[in-house]
Protein backbone atom coordinates (compact mmCIF):
# COMPACT_ATOMS: atom_id res chain seq x y z
CA UNK A 1 0.00 0.00 0.00
CA UNK A 2 1.48 3.31 -1.11
CA UNK A 3 2.00 5.96 1.57
CA UNK A 4 0.44 9.34 0.88
CA UNK A 5 1.44 12.59 2.52
CA UNK A 6 -1.31 14.32 4.49
CA UNK A 7 -2.81 17.37 2.80
CA UNK A 8 -1.85 20.51 4.68
CA UNK A 9 -4.75 22.89 4.97
CA UNK A 10 -4.74 26.61 5.64
CA UNK A 11 -6.74 27.44 8.79
CA UNK A 12 -9.49 30.02 8.70
CA UNK A 13 -9.01 33.59 9.88
CA UNK A 14 -11.55 34.86 12.40
CA UNK A 15 -12.43 38.45 13.21
CA UNK A 16 -13.67 39.64 16.57
CA UNK A 17 -14.09 42.83 18.55
CA UNK A 18 -11.47 43.60 21.19
CA UNK A 19 -14.13 44.41 23.80
CA UNK A 20 -17.63 43.69 22.47
CA UNK A 21 -19.53 43.96 25.75
CA UNK A 22 -19.91 47.72 25.80
CA UNK A 23 -22.78 49.41 27.61
CA UNK A 24 -23.26 51.75 24.69
CA UNK A 25 -23.75 50.06 21.34
CA UNK A 26 -22.44 53.22 19.68
CA UNK A 27 -18.98 52.79 21.21
CA UNK A 28 -16.38 52.19 18.52
CA UNK A 29 -14.31 49.08 19.17
CA UNK A 30 -11.12 47.80 17.55
CA UNK A 31 -11.48 44.79 15.23
CA UNK A 32 -8.90 42.04 15.74
CA UNK A 33 -7.99 39.11 13.50
CA UNK A 34 -7.33 35.73 15.12
CA UNK A 35 -5.39 33.00 13.33
CA UNK A 36 -4.62 29.64 14.98
CA UNK A 37 -1.86 27.58 13.39
CA UNK A 38 0.35 24.69 14.53
CA UNK A 39 -0.90 25.05 18.09
CA UNK A 40 -0.13 28.80 18.16
CA UNK A 41 -2.44 31.81 18.17
CA UNK A 42 -1.76 34.99 16.20
CA UNK A 43 -3.82 38.03 17.24
CA UNK A 44 -3.30 40.92 14.83
CA UNK A 45 -4.96 44.32 14.75
CA UNK A 46 -6.93 45.42 11.71
CA UNK A 47 -6.49 49.06 12.79
CA UNK A 48 -10.19 49.53 12.01
CA UNK A 49 -12.92 50.45 14.50
CA UNK A 50 -16.66 49.78 14.34
CA UNK A 51 -19.58 50.72 16.61
CA UNK A 52 -20.71 47.56 18.42
CA UNK A 53 -24.24 47.79 16.97
CA UNK A 54 -22.90 47.52 13.42
CA UNK A 55 -20.76 44.43 14.00
CA UNK A 56 -22.11 41.01 12.91
CA UNK A 57 -20.29 38.52 15.12
CA UNK A 58 -21.74 35.53 13.27
CA UNK A 59 -20.60 36.72 9.83
CA UNK A 60 -17.49 38.37 11.32
CA UNK A 61 -17.92 41.59 9.38
CA UNK A 62 -19.66 44.95 9.52
CA UNK A 63 -23.36 45.18 8.87
CA UNK A 64 -24.40 47.25 5.87
CA UNK A 65 -26.35 50.31 6.92
CA UNK A 66 -27.06 53.77 5.54
CA UNK A 67 -26.26 55.02 9.04
CA UNK A 68 -22.74 53.58 8.96
CA UNK A 69 -21.11 54.37 5.64
CA UNK A 70 -17.71 52.90 6.55
CA UNK A 71 -18.95 49.29 6.53
CA UNK A 72 -17.92 48.49 2.93
CA UNK A 73 -14.50 50.05 3.38
CA UNK A 74 -13.87 48.15 6.62
CA UNK A 75 -15.08 44.85 5.18
CA UNK A 76 -12.74 45.28 2.21
CA UNK A 77 -9.82 45.89 4.56
CA UNK A 78 -10.72 42.80 6.57
CA UNK A 79 -10.83 40.75 3.38
CA UNK A 80 -7.39 42.00 2.37
CA UNK A 81 -6.03 41.20 5.82
CA UNK A 82 -7.54 37.72 5.74
CA UNK A 83 -6.04 36.98 2.33
CA UNK A 84 -2.64 38.34 3.36
CA UNK A 85 -2.53 36.20 6.54
CA UNK A 86 -3.40 33.05 4.58
CA UNK A 87 -0.98 33.93 1.79
CA UNK A 88 1.96 34.46 4.16
CA UNK A 89 1.14 31.27 6.07
CA UNK A 90 0.78 29.17 2.93
CA UNK A 91 3.92 30.51 1.25
CA UNK A 92 6.22 30.65 4.27
CA UNK A 93 4.97 28.94 7.41
CA UNK A 94 2.62 26.06 6.55
CA UNK A 95 3.47 22.99 8.59
CA UNK A 96 6.02 24.98 10.62
CA UNK A 97 5.76 26.05 14.26
CA UNK A 98 6.87 29.60 13.40
CA UNK A 99 6.92 32.01 16.36
CA UNK A 100 4.00 34.44 16.42
CA UNK A 101 6.44 37.37 16.58
CA UNK A 102 8.00 36.31 13.25
CA UNK A 103 4.57 35.89 11.63
CA UNK A 104 3.48 39.31 12.90
CA UNK A 105 6.62 40.95 11.51
CA UNK A 106 6.01 39.44 8.05
CA UNK A 107 2.47 40.79 8.15
CA UNK A 108 3.78 44.24 9.06
CA UNK A 109 6.08 44.10 6.03
CA UNK A 110 3.39 42.79 3.69
CA UNK A 111 0.87 45.45 4.73
CA UNK A 112 3.39 48.29 4.58
CA UNK A 113 3.17 48.99 8.31
CA UNK A 114 6.90 48.48 8.78
CA UNK A 115 9.78 48.89 6.35
CA UNK A 116 11.52 45.67 5.50
CA UNK A 117 15.32 45.88 5.78
CA UNK A 118 16.82 46.05 2.29
CA UNK A 119 19.51 43.55 1.37
CA UNK A 120 22.18 43.96 -1.29
CA UNK A 121 20.64 41.12 -3.28
CA UNK A 122 17.38 43.00 -3.91
CA UNK A 123 16.30 43.49 -7.53
CA UNK A 124 16.31 46.87 -9.23
CA UNK A 125 12.99 48.18 -10.58
CA UNK A 126 13.79 47.03 -14.11
CA UNK A 127 15.05 43.64 -12.89
CA UNK A 128 11.86 43.15 -10.91
CA UNK A 129 9.68 43.87 -13.95
CA UNK A 130 11.82 41.54 -16.10
CA UNK A 131 11.40 38.81 -13.49
CA UNK A 132 7.61 39.29 -13.44
CA UNK A 133 7.48 39.28 -17.23
CA UNK A 134 9.38 35.98 -17.34
CA UNK A 135 7.19 34.35 -14.69
CA UNK A 136 3.92 35.42 -16.28
CA UNK A 137 5.10 34.51 -19.75
CA UNK A 138 6.04 31.02 -18.58
CA UNK A 139 2.68 30.63 -16.85
CA UNK A 140 0.80 31.09 -20.14
CA UNK A 141 3.41 29.31 -22.28
CA UNK A 142 4.30 32.53 -24.10
CA UNK A 143 0.74 33.13 -25.29
CA UNK A 144 0.11 36.64 -26.62
CA UNK A 145 -3.01 38.76 -26.82
CA UNK A 146 -3.45 41.08 -23.85
CA UNK A 147 -1.45 38.87 -21.50
CA UNK A 148 -0.13 40.14 -18.16
CA UNK A 149 3.48 39.68 -19.25
CA UNK A 150 2.87 41.83 -22.36
CA UNK A 151 1.34 44.61 -20.28
CA UNK A 152 4.26 44.54 -17.85
CA UNK A 153 6.69 44.71 -20.76
CA UNK A 154 4.75 47.67 -22.13
CA UNK A 155 5.14 49.50 -18.82
CA UNK A 156 8.86 48.79 -18.71
CA UNK A 157 9.16 50.18 -22.25
CA UNK A 158 7.16 53.22 -21.16
CA UNK A 159 9.48 53.82 -18.20
CA UNK A 160 12.49 53.46 -20.49
CA UNK A 161 11.04 55.96 -22.98
CA UNK A 162 10.37 58.47 -20.20
CA UNK A 163 13.92 57.97 -18.87
CA UNK A 164 15.29 58.68 -22.35
CA UNK A 165 13.20 61.87 -22.48
CA UNK A 166 14.76 62.95 -19.17
CA UNK A 167 18.31 61.86 -20.11
CA UNK A 168 18.32 59.21 -17.38
CA UNK A 169 19.82 55.77 -17.96
CA UNK A 170 17.08 54.03 -15.95
CA UNK A 171 14.77 54.81 -13.05
CA UNK A 172 15.32 53.51 -9.53
CA UNK A 173 12.54 52.86 -7.03
CA UNK A 174 13.28 56.04 -5.09
CA UNK A 175 13.21 58.18 -8.23
CA UNK A 176 9.44 57.68 -8.40
CA UNK A 177 8.35 60.42 -6.00
CA UNK A 178 5.57 63.02 -6.34
CA UNK A 179 7.67 65.23 -8.61
CA UNK A 180 8.38 62.24 -10.83
CA UNK A 181 4.68 61.50 -11.23
CA UNK A 182 3.97 65.18 -11.97
CA UNK A 183 6.60 65.13 -14.72
CA UNK A 184 5.23 61.83 -16.00
CA UNK A 185 1.76 63.37 -16.40
CA UNK A 186 3.19 66.35 -18.29
CA UNK A 187 5.11 63.97 -20.56
CA UNK A 188 2.03 61.86 -21.33
CA UNK A 189 0.03 65.05 -21.99
CA UNK A 190 2.68 66.26 -24.43
CA UNK A 191 2.28 63.02 -26.38
CA UNK A 192 -1.50 63.51 -26.67
CA UNK A 193 -2.26 60.56 -24.43
CA UNK A 194 -5.77 60.64 -22.98
CA UNK A 195 -6.20 61.49 -19.33
CA UNK A 196 -7.90 58.16 -18.62
CA UNK A 197 -5.00 56.28 -20.18
CA UNK A 198 -2.31 57.87 -18.06
CA UNK A 199 -4.60 57.66 -15.04
CA UNK A 200 -4.46 53.88 -15.54
CA UNK A 201 -0.70 54.12 -16.13
CA UNK A 202 -0.23 55.72 -12.71
CA UNK A 203 -2.36 53.06 -11.04
CA UNK A 204 -0.31 50.31 -12.67
CA UNK A 205 3.08 51.87 -11.87
CA UNK A 206 2.02 52.25 -8.23
CA UNK A 207 0.88 48.62 -8.27
CA UNK A 208 4.33 47.55 -9.52
CA UNK A 209 5.91 49.50 -6.67
CA UNK A 210 3.56 47.81 -4.24
CA UNK A 211 4.30 44.34 -5.61
CA UNK A 212 8.04 44.98 -5.34
CA UNK A 213 7.93 46.55 -1.87
CA UNK A 214 10.28 44.02 -0.33
CA UNK A 215 13.03 45.41 -2.58
CA UNK A 216 12.70 49.07 -1.57
CA UNK A 217 11.43 51.53 1.03
CA UNK A 218 9.52 53.92 -1.27
CA UNK A 219 5.94 54.21 0.09
CA UNK A 220 4.62 56.43 -2.71
CA UNK A 221 2.37 53.57 -3.84
CA UNK A 222 0.34 54.09 -0.63
CA UNK A 223 -0.21 57.80 -1.30
CA UNK A 224 -3.81 58.29 -2.46
CA UNK A 225 -3.01 61.82 -3.61
CA UNK A 226 -0.71 60.45 -6.31
CA UNK A 227 -3.48 59.85 -8.81
CA UNK A 228 -5.36 61.43 -11.67
CA UNK A 229 -9.14 61.42 -11.56
CA UNK A 230 -10.62 59.83 -14.64
CA UNK A 231 -12.94 61.82 -16.87
CA UNK A 232 -16.02 60.58 -18.59
CA UNK A 233 -15.29 59.70 -22.20
CA UNK A 234 -17.64 58.38 -24.84
CA UNK A 235 -18.28 54.68 -25.43
CA UNK A 236 -19.48 53.84 -28.90
CA UNK A 237 -21.04 50.52 -29.77
CA UNK A 238 -23.90 49.23 -31.93
CA UNK A 239 -27.47 49.19 -30.66
CA UNK A 240 -29.63 46.09 -30.87
CA UNK A 241 -31.27 47.10 -34.15
CA UNK A 242 -27.80 47.59 -35.67
CA UNK A 243 -26.68 44.17 -34.46
CA UNK A 244 -29.70 42.69 -36.22
CA UNK A 245 -28.65 44.44 -39.43
CA UNK A 246 -25.17 42.92 -39.12
CA UNK A 247 -26.65 39.49 -38.42
CA UNK A 248 -28.88 39.60 -41.54
CA UNK A 249 -26.32 41.18 -43.91
CA UNK A 250 -24.71 38.86 -46.48
CA UNK A 251 -20.97 39.40 -45.94
CA UNK A 252 -18.20 37.42 -47.62
CA UNK A 253 -14.69 36.16 -46.88
CA UNK A 254 -12.67 37.46 -43.95
CA UNK A 255 -15.17 40.24 -43.24
CA UNK A 256 -17.96 37.69 -42.80
CA UNK A 257 -15.91 35.68 -40.30
CA UNK A 258 -14.79 38.79 -38.41
CA UNK A 259 -18.37 40.05 -38.10
CA UNK A 260 -19.55 36.57 -37.04
CA UNK A 261 -16.96 36.50 -34.26
CA UNK A 262 -18.12 39.96 -33.21
CA UNK A 263 -21.73 38.73 -33.12
CA UNK A 264 -20.76 35.67 -31.07
CA UNK A 265 -19.77 38.02 -28.26
CA UNK A 266 -22.70 40.40 -28.84
CA UNK A 267 -25.25 37.57 -28.53
CA UNK A 268 -23.41 35.37 -26.03
CA UNK A 269 -22.93 37.20 -22.77
CA UNK A 270 -20.54 39.79 -24.19
CA UNK A 271 -17.73 37.25 -23.88
CA UNK A 272 -14.22 38.64 -24.20
CA UNK A 273 -11.95 37.58 -27.05
CA UNK A 274 -9.93 35.24 -24.80
CA UNK A 275 -13.10 33.41 -23.72
CA UNK A 276 -14.60 33.12 -27.21
CA UNK A 277 -11.35 31.42 -28.25
CA UNK A 278 -11.89 28.82 -25.49
CA UNK A 279 -15.58 28.28 -26.13
CA UNK A 280 -16.69 24.77 -27.19
CA UNK A 281 -19.70 22.46 -27.20
CA UNK A 282 -18.51 21.21 -23.79
CA UNK A 283 -19.54 24.56 -22.30
CA UNK A 284 -23.20 23.90 -23.06
CA UNK A 285 -25.10 22.61 -20.03
CA UNK A 286 -28.71 21.72 -19.30
CA UNK A 287 -30.23 23.20 -16.15
CA UNK A 288 -33.75 21.87 -15.56
CA UNK A 289 -34.46 21.88 -19.28
CA UNK A 290 -32.87 25.27 -19.92
CA UNK A 291 -29.81 25.27 -22.19
CA UNK A 292 -27.05 27.50 -20.88
CA UNK A 293 -23.36 28.19 -21.37
CA UNK A 294 -21.13 27.74 -18.35
CA UNK A 295 -17.58 29.02 -18.55
CA UNK A 296 -14.74 30.07 -16.26
CA UNK A 297 -13.51 33.35 -17.66
CA UNK A 298 -9.85 33.86 -18.47
CA UNK A 299 -9.64 37.44 -17.23
CA UNK A 300 -9.60 37.80 -13.47
CA UNK A 301 -8.57 34.19 -12.83
CA UNK A 302 -5.71 35.34 -10.59
CA UNK A 303 -7.61 37.91 -8.54
CA UNK A 304 -11.29 36.94 -8.49
CA UNK A 305 -12.72 34.37 -6.10
CA UNK A 306 -15.37 33.38 -8.65
CA UNK A 307 -14.70 33.57 -12.40
CA UNK A 308 -17.66 31.44 -13.48
CA UNK A 309 -20.27 32.94 -15.80
CA UNK A 310 -23.54 31.32 -16.81
CA UNK A 311 -25.01 32.67 -20.05
CA UNK A 312 -28.42 32.07 -21.64
CA UNK A 313 -28.18 30.71 -25.18
CA UNK A 314 -29.79 33.12 -27.65
CA UNK A 315 -31.24 32.08 -31.04
CA UNK A 316 -28.58 34.18 -32.82
CA UNK A 317 -25.75 32.47 -30.99
CA UNK A 318 -27.29 29.06 -31.72
CA UNK A 319 -27.15 29.86 -35.43
CA UNK A 320 -23.49 30.94 -35.23
CA UNK A 321 -22.51 27.93 -33.11
CA UNK A 322 -24.06 25.58 -35.65
CA UNK A 323 -22.46 27.45 -38.58
CA UNK A 324 -18.96 26.97 -37.15
CA UNK A 325 -19.59 23.77 -35.18
CA UNK A 326 -18.69 25.66 -31.98
CA UNK A 327 -15.07 25.92 -33.14
CA UNK A 328 -14.50 29.68 -33.19
CA UNK A 329 -10.79 29.33 -32.54
CA UNK A 330 -10.46 27.55 -35.89
CA UNK A 331 -11.68 30.71 -37.68
CA UNK A 332 -8.97 32.74 -35.99
CA UNK A 333 -6.28 30.22 -36.88
CA UNK A 334 -7.41 30.00 -40.53
CA UNK A 335 -7.70 33.77 -40.96
CA UNK A 336 -4.69 34.53 -38.73
CA UNK A 337 -6.83 37.00 -36.80
CA UNK A 338 -5.68 38.70 -33.60
CA UNK A 339 -7.92 40.80 -31.39
CA UNK A 340 -6.19 43.91 -32.71
CA UNK A 341 -6.14 43.25 -36.45
CA UNK A 342 -9.71 41.91 -36.58
CA UNK A 343 -10.89 45.45 -35.85
CA UNK A 344 -10.20 46.65 -39.39
CA UNK A 345 -12.42 43.90 -40.83
CA UNK A 346 -15.18 44.70 -38.33
CA UNK A 347 -15.07 48.40 -39.23
CA UNK A 348 -15.23 47.54 -42.94
CA UNK A 349 -18.22 45.29 -42.26
CA UNK A 350 -20.03 48.09 -40.44
CA UNK A 351 -19.49 50.36 -43.45
CA UNK A 352 -20.75 47.75 -45.92
CA UNK A 353 -23.89 47.25 -43.81
CA UNK A 354 -24.51 51.02 -43.84
CA UNK A 355 -24.04 51.51 -40.10
CA UNK A 356 -22.89 55.11 -40.46
CA UNK A 357 -24.62 56.60 -37.42
CA UNK A 358 -22.96 59.82 -36.24
CA UNK A 359 -21.56 59.81 -32.72
CA UNK A 360 -19.96 62.50 -30.55
CA UNK A 361 -16.40 61.54 -29.62
CA UNK A 362 -14.99 62.64 -26.26
CA UNK A 363 -11.36 61.57 -26.17
CA UNK A 364 -10.22 62.77 -22.76
CA UNK A 365 -7.04 64.16 -24.36
CA UNK A 366 -6.09 67.49 -22.79
CA UNK A 367 -7.22 70.53 -24.85
CA UNK A 368 -8.79 68.26 -27.49
CA UNK A 369 -12.37 69.24 -28.27
CA UNK A 370 -15.26 66.85 -28.80
CA UNK A 371 -15.99 66.02 -32.42
CA UNK A 372 -18.55 64.18 -34.55
CA UNK A 373 -17.64 61.02 -36.45
CA UNK A 374 -19.13 57.83 -37.91
CA UNK A 375 -19.78 54.92 -35.54
CA UNK A 376 -17.84 52.50 -37.75
CA UNK A 377 -14.60 54.40 -37.13
CA UNK A 378 -14.79 53.60 -33.42
CA UNK A 379 -15.73 49.94 -33.20
CA UNK A 380 -13.37 47.25 -31.96
CA UNK A 381 -13.99 43.64 -31.05
CA UNK A 382 -14.45 44.55 -27.37
CA UNK A 383 -17.35 46.86 -28.29
CA UNK A 384 -19.47 43.72 -28.73
CA UNK A 385 -19.30 43.29 -24.94
CA UNK A 386 -20.50 46.86 -24.44
CA UNK A 387 -23.32 46.25 -26.91
CA UNK A 388 -24.54 43.11 -25.15
CA UNK A 389 -24.58 44.69 -21.70
CA UNK A 390 -26.24 47.84 -23.06
CA UNK A 391 -29.21 46.19 -24.78
CA UNK A 392 -29.76 43.71 -21.97
CA UNK A 393 -29.96 46.46 -19.33
CA UNK A 394 -31.48 49.34 -21.30
CA UNK A 395 -33.62 47.65 -23.96
CA UNK A 396 -34.61 44.37 -22.29
CA UNK A 397 -34.71 45.88 -18.78
CA UNK A 398 -32.77 42.96 -17.32
CA UNK A 399 -32.02 43.86 -13.66
CA UNK A 400 -28.38 44.56 -12.94
CA UNK A 401 -28.36 41.84 -10.26
CA UNK A 402 -29.25 39.27 -12.95
CA UNK A 403 -26.48 40.52 -15.22
CA UNK A 404 -23.75 39.85 -12.64
CA UNK A 405 -23.63 36.02 -13.10
CA UNK A 406 -24.00 36.40 -16.87
CA UNK A 407 -21.12 38.84 -17.42
CA UNK A 408 -18.95 38.37 -14.34
CA UNK A 409 -18.91 42.15 -13.90
CA UNK A 410 -19.48 43.87 -10.55
CA UNK A 411 -22.66 45.74 -9.69
CA UNK A 412 -20.77 49.06 -9.75
CA UNK A 413 -19.41 48.48 -13.28
CA UNK A 414 -22.78 47.37 -14.66
CA UNK A 415 -24.52 50.34 -13.06
CA UNK A 416 -22.36 52.57 -15.27
CA UNK A 417 -24.25 51.21 -18.32
CA UNK A 418 -27.68 52.12 -17.02
CA UNK A 419 -29.20 54.84 -19.20
CA UNK A 420 -32.86 53.91 -19.07
CA UNK A 421 -35.90 56.01 -18.36
CA UNK A 422 -36.31 56.07 -14.58
CA UNK A 423 -40.06 56.64 -14.82
CA UNK A 424 -40.36 53.60 -17.11
CA UNK A 425 -38.41 51.47 -14.63
CA UNK A 426 -40.51 52.61 -11.70
CA UNK A 427 -43.73 51.97 -13.64
CA UNK A 428 -42.72 48.32 -14.13
CA UNK A 429 -41.71 48.04 -10.49
CA UNK A 430 -45.00 49.61 -9.40
CA UNK A 431 -47.00 47.12 -11.44
CA UNK A 432 -45.10 44.21 -9.89
CA UNK A 433 -45.48 45.58 -6.35
CA UNK A 434 -49.21 46.27 -6.78
CA UNK A 435 -49.75 42.75 -8.11
CA UNK A 436 -48.01 41.26 -5.08
CA UNK A 437 -49.86 43.50 -2.61
CA UNK A 438 -53.25 43.32 -4.31
CA UNK A 439 -55.98 42.63 -1.75
CA UNK A 440 -53.74 43.24 1.24
CA UNK A 441 -55.51 45.52 3.70
CA UNK A 442 -54.15 47.05 6.90
CA UNK A 443 -56.58 47.06 9.83
CA UNK A 444 -55.39 48.23 13.25
CA UNK A 445 -51.77 47.71 12.26
CA UNK A 446 -52.40 44.09 11.32
CA UNK A 447 -52.08 42.82 7.77
CA UNK A 448 -55.02 40.67 6.64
Amino acid sequence: MQDTKPVLRVPEVRFTLKSPNQKSKDTKVLILSVFRYEGLKLVYTSKRFVPVRYWDDKKQKCKSSIDFTDSNSINKDLKILEEKIKEIYEQNFIGKKTPVSVFRKELDYALGRTERPISKSDKTLYEFIDDQVAKNKKRVNGRVGGQTWQKLQTYKNMLAAFALEKNVSQWSYNDLDKDWFDDFIIWRDSNNISLNTYSSDIVKIKAILGDSKKHHSNKIYLDKDVAVKRVKTSKHFPKLNELKILFDYDFEGSIEKAIDLFLVSAFCGGLRWSDVMRLSKDNEVDYEGDKQIKLYTYKGRDIKEDTEVVIPITPQFRVLAKKYDWNFKKIVEEEKFSENDIGSYIREGFQLAGLDRNVVVKTGVKDEEDYSDFLYNHVTYHKARYAFINYMINEFDVPIEEMIPITGQSYEVLLGYYKGDKAKKVKKTSARINKLLNGLTIIKNEAV
